[in-house]
């Protein structure tokens, strides 16, 4: 399998950009279009999609709508086959909206997963005005920030585990759509 994960970032920087299968992209593009949204009632913007359930943090049941369950095993796969199988997908959880967060790590958050994926499901090309950007930096080295367009098929995995690796997201204004499926993992 190859994923075009790059080990070097990703244990540096703390992401790597990976390759998914475009067919299995473009056979749930339509459904994602099309999702049913609900107001979340935050202030920051985001509509979670209809279906959102957490695993071994919320001790739930970790529920993928079969329409999105060969894409989310597709991503199963990936993780396993970069990481070995003592991962195991934790939550899945899809939004459109942008909340925007200051520069912050995960490490001293136990809530939050060791690994999760960013994946893009909106529009094709992103508006400068629209925001939402993903910003990546190792806190070793500030000046270097990467930056990462929501647009439709960029799958970011990012480590929690490295308390060097910082990234925020800029203020998102609705011009572009950005939907994301965020699905998280840890490891035994």
């Amino acid at each position: 399998m190859n994923t075009g994960f790059d080990a070097t970032q990703f244990m540096i920087v703390g992401f790597s950009y990976v390759s998914l299968d475009i067919n299995l992209l473009e056979s749930i593009r339509p459904i994602v279009q099309h999702q049913v949204w609900i107001d979340d009632s935050s202030e920051d913007g985001l509509q979670e999609a209809d279906w959102c359930a957490g695993g071994k943090n919320r001790q739930e049941a970790i529920v993928v709508p079969s329409v999105y369950s060969e894409f989310v095993n597709h991503v199963d796969d990936i993780t396993k086959h970069i990481f070995g199988n003592n991962v195991y997908r934790d939550k899945t959880v899809m939004w459109m909206g942008g909340e925007e967060l200051d520069w912050h790590e995960h490490i001293s958050d136990k809530e939050v997963e060791d690994y999760h994926w960013l994946i893009y499901l909106g529009d094709d090309e992103w508006r400068e005005d629209a925001g939402g950007l993903l910003l990546l930096q190792n806190a070793q080295d500030p000046d270097n920030v990467f930056t990462v367009y929501p647009t439709y098929g960029t799958a970011v995995l990012l480590n929690n585990t490295n308390a060097n690796y910082l990234h925020k997201v800029t203020k998102y204004t609705p011009t572009s759509k950005r939907i994301v499926l965020q699905v998280s993992y840890y490891t035994a």
